[in-house]
C-alpha cells in the first residue's frame, strides 16, 4: 500500500496500463482479421515512401542560393562579404580593410 492507503493494483498507473493494454490487444485483434485494415496500412506506407521520394528528390537538386538583402555579395574583394564588414565596421569600399581575427579561441 502506499501512503494514501490504495493498494498497487489500484493507482491511477496501473489502470492506465490495463486501458493501453486493451487498445493495442483490440488493435492488434482487428488487424488480424480484417482485410481493410491492412489496405489502409499498405496504402499508408506506400503514400510516405512517395513522399519520401520527392523529398530526396528535391533536396538533391542543386539549386542556387538565394540572397534577398545583399549582405553576402564581397564588393571589394578582400574575401569578406558585406554582412561581415557591417558586423565588424570595417570599410566595404576598401580591399584593405578587413575585419580583425578574433585569437582567443
Amino acid at each position: 500500500m502506499d501512503a494514501k492507503g490504495r493498494a498497487l493494483s489500484e493507482t491511477v498507473w496501473t489502470r492506465l496500463d490495463r486501458k493501453a493494454g486493451a487498445i493495442t490487444e483490440l488493435t492488434i485483434r482487428q488487424l488480424r482479421h480484417r482485410l481493410s485494415t491492412w489496405v489502409v496500412l499498405a496504402v499508408g506506407a506506400l503514400v510516405m515512401i512517395l513522399l519520401l521520394a520527392f523529398y530526396i528528390d528535391e533536396i538533391r537538386r542543386e539549386s542556387e542560393p538565394v540572397d534577398n538583402d545583399g549582405d553576402s555579395v564581397d564588393w571589394d574583394e578582400d574575401g569578406y562579404p558585406l554582412g561581415q564588414e557591417n558586423k565588424y565596421g570595417t570599410s566595404a569600399g576598401t580591399g584593405r580593410s578587413i575585419p580583425a581575427q578574433d585569437t582567443t579561441s
